[in-house]
């Protein structure tokens, strides 16, 4: 990208250089990360000078937080005790609220109790337990949500131990990397985790976040049967940031790392 003393200012006018030939960056990003090189020209000859910057926190300081794992659909017997797990990755200032059937539950309860680790727990299941519980993630960077189904049944089957069942869940793709851009689509590919659970890893979902798009993270694709996949139906001239999960019968992985920052195509 080349820059000139007085010219109008260039990514969305963050970038401007003055007529002394002094470089400003405004509202800085993660992908303004990189090396700036500043090159002085006369009839004599050139010079130039290069120096990195690096902007702090990288892509992960201004994204809404992650939800590691968030509430399994499960069936257990009337009288039983049930926890809805919602494991975050985020700092301090992530706030952890719960839904049922969309409404939001208000504060502990009798037979209710929000954990500090995020877990909702339910004592002595009753059939107006059932419902969609709906784990809701908030930060000042945005908000994410993950929902389950808890079903009451009097034939209901014992909770499994949750303990175990993270165990049979898969492990993490390692992180992706961009291999193709163009204006609408980003192809990825990402190696998968030795891990595979307590069942062969059949699939893998791709989630993406843009700060220009909206505040939270989306699946773009899911039944990813391989290693390689090209999302489709982006916005040109965008900053998107990605991250995949493998699925296996037992639900989904933790989230690979997030892969690097990539704008689409003008």
């Amino acid at each position: 990208m080349l820059l000139f003393p007085g010219q109008p200012p260039s990514q969305s006018g963050r970038y401007s250089v003055s007529m002394s030939g002094e470089l400003t960056i405004t509202d800085v990003h993660p992908e303004d990360s990189g090396f700036y090189i500043c090159q002085a020209i006369s009839v004599a000859g050139s010079v130039l000078t290069k120096a990195l910057l690096e902007v702090e926190g990288g892509p992960s300081g201004r994204v809404p937080p992650i939800i590691r794992q968030g509430p399994a659909n499960q069936t257990v017997s009337r009288g039983a005790t049930v926890q809805l797990h919602c494991r975050v990755i985020g700092g301090p200032s992530v706030k952890i609220s719960w839904e049922k059937d969309g409404e939001r539950l208000q504060g502990n309860k009798p037979r209710l109790t929000l954990m500090e680790n995020g877990t909702l727990q339910i004592t002595d299941v009753t059939d107006t337990d059932s419902g969609m519980y709906t784990c809701v993630v908030s930060s000042a960077t945005g908000e994410t949500s993950w929902s389950g189904m808890l079903t009451v049944r009097e034939d209901g089957l014992s909770p499994v131990s949750r303990v175990s069942e993270f165990i049979q869940l898969p492990g993490p793709p390692q992180k992706p990397v961009v291999t193709e851009v163009t204006k609408n689509t980003v192809t990825l590919t990402w190696q998968s985790n030795a891990h595979e659970g307590g069942a062969a890893v059949t699939s893998y979902i791709i989630e993406a976040f843009s700060q220009s798009v909206g505040s939270t993270w989306q699946t773009v694709a899911d039944h990813v049967k391989h290693e390689r996949h090209t999302v489709v139906g982006l916005f040109p001239n965008t900053v998107y940031l990605f991250i995949v999960r493998a699925v296996n019968s037992y639900g989904l992985s933790d989230p690979s790392p997030i892969s690097e920052p990539v704008r689409t195509q003008v």
